[in-house]
């Protein structure tokens, strides 16, 4: 029986291990390779003929399942006990690097757009059961913790509700039954809803169809009715709204979407390290339709401001053939920190600093925008990545963001980049051409904020050079100076000075609040009185 499992490769050992189990079930060998099924003694039997025939099954289907660039890894034995753990230790080395990876992967494992509860609650114990298996167990606690932990928002309240729970119910298993359910709900009542608007958009449609009144058979004669075409309303099952379909805008327009979650793509050529993905789906607003994802790469956009070039870069942008239109989510680039406002027809969206980054204007009730996308492909048509050394900017708390962008042309960028130095230096360094990718800039009269901050001296006060009192306590110059950072051992993370400008003398209370300054100032008063 041939085997339809994927070959081993280097990054996929933890679901080719899944599949091999069950093969090697399906054949019987299972128990021989994880050494619960031994030899037979009885050395001329049918029993042992048996085995020895398993055995070697064993060992020609863990083999032959391996891709032939990590077969040298068992070809020197035929031992299948000892290939599997060979296979286990090359591929799950028991290290600490290991360890901790794994224990990243969990603590940041989170649940996929449109994903099940069960696909995601799978995903987190096989991570829990490779930590087990190195000897660094997760809690039952935390396990619980991590599987409601970046549930989507329509599970709020079932969230609230497991966090009433005693210690005792807090477990992964409970927490999983009820999240199936709560799943299940929201699904019908999705279901539900859409069919209630089909029901009204019907009852709408007939309400407004005109009942034919009876003419005399003279006036049938002589004058014909005319009668309007009237456009049959399509099934749910259309993409997007009617009415956009039918709009001229050009094929490799972008439109602004307020209201998408994601950035969308319909050509995969346009799409920069391009990562295939399975068992992803998106929700259309049109009719509660499902279409699958693809793949997720970068695009990157070239806009023309004013004679210079801006860069723009939509990171995890969604890959779907079946869609029509290209989407900018309007919510991701207010989440990476940039601004658009909307005036006269047309949205202007301006990074972090303030400068604009390219303008969406209105066409056919969408905001439509038009850039040049810069695609760099290799001999074998796939996507790789570009050989100008650019860093996105505009960063948001998350480990890969959605939305970059950067000038190349700019001074300011260039003056970012290498540490706020002088323009000067930097001109100069791209005139002489000693940097490999610098532009050659030119001087721009524009100012730095943080160089500001940075370089600026407090201003010192002048010393007077007397003495202002005429006697002790007529005058006393106090200061808090706090919080520290390490507390000291008596609990103390402020102290209070007191000078006395009469007599030079310095006082110090060390104090834990701030609120004890009122009673040691008054305990100093009493002592100096």
């Amino acid at each position: 029986m041939e085997s339809s499992i994927e070959y081993l490769e280097a990054d996929n050992y933890s679901s080719w291990r899944t599949d091999m189990k069950v093969l090697l079930m399906e054949r019987n060998c299972w128990r021989i390779v994880i050494g619960t099924e031994t030899k037979p003694e009885d050395e001329n039997c049918k029993e042992l003929r048996d085995f020895n025939s398993r055995k070697d099954k064993a060992y020609s289907t863990i083999y032959l399942n391996v891709s032939k660039s990590y077969r040298c890894v068992i070809d020197d034995i035929e031992d299948p006990v000892a290939a599997w753990k060979r296979l286990e230790e090359h591929f799950r080395p028991n290290s600490r690097a290991r360890v901790i990876g794994l224990t990243d992967d969990f603590f940041s494992c989170r649940i996929n757009p449109q994903e099940e509860i069960g696909i995601y609650a799978a995903r987190i114990r096989s991570i829990v059961d490779q930590l087990k298996d190195a000897g660094k167990p997760i809690s039952e606690w935390y396990q619980a913790f991590q599987l409601i932990r970046f549930l989507p928002a329509e599970f709020n309240g079932i969230v609230q509700y497991i966090y009433r729970w005693d210690d005792k119910e807090f477990k992964f298993d409970k927490i999983l039954q009820e999240l199936i359910a709560e799943e299940s709900r929201l699904k019908q009542s999705i279901k539900d809803q859409n069919e209630t608007c089909a029901f009204q958009s019907i009852e709408r449609n007939i309400s407004k169809t005109p009942r034919s009144k009876s003419k005399p058979s003279s006036y049938k004669k002589n004058i014909q009715p005319t009668r309007k075409k009237t456009k049959v309303m399509k099934s749910p099952n259309t993409f997007i709204a009617e009415s956009n379909l039918s709009q001229d805008y050009e094929r490799d327009a972008w439109i602004l979407d307020t209201a998408a979650t994601s950035h969308f793509c319909s050509k995969k050529s346009l799409l920069r390290n391009f990562r295939p993905v399975k068992n992803l789906t998106m929700s259309i607003a049109v009719g509660g339709v499902r279409c699958d994802i693809k793949g997720i790469g970068t695009v990157r956009m070239i806009f023309e401001n004013n004679g210079e070039l801006e860069t723009v870069d939509l990171l995890n942008v969604l890959y779907s053939p079946r869609l029509r239109r290209n989407l900018i989510s309007g919510s991701l680039i207010d989440q990476a920190g940039s601004t658009f406002s909307c005036k006269k027809g047309q949205i202007n969206v301006y990074s972090k600093d303030g400068h604009k980054l390219f303008t969406a204007k209105k066409l056919n009730g969408l905001f439509c925008v038009n850039p040049r996308i810069e695609v760099n492909r290799n001999s074998n048509g796939k996507n790789v990545k570009g050989n100008s050394r650019f860093e996105s900017v505009n960063k948001i708390k998350s480990k890969i963001q959605n939305f970059s962008t950067f000038n190349v042309n700019n001074l300011r960028t260039w003056h970012n980049r290498m540490c706020h130095i002088n323009e000067r230096y930097i001109i100069q360094t791209s005139k002489n051409k000693c940097v490999k990718g610098l532009p050659e800039l030119k001087h721009s009269d524009f100012k730095c904020e943080p160089c500001k901050l940075a370089k600026s001296r407090c201003k010192s006060f002048k010393p007077i050079g007397k003495i202002r009192s005429s006697k002790p306590l007529e005058l006393l110059h106090m200061d808090l100076c706090g919080p520290f950072p390490d507390v000291a051992i008596g609990g103390h993370r402020y102290f209070l000075s007191i000078i006395d400008d009469f007599s030079r003398k310095v006082t110090t209370y060390p104090i834990k609040e701030k609120t004890e300054v009122f009673k040691h100032f008054s305990n100093y008063q009493k002592r100096a009185e």
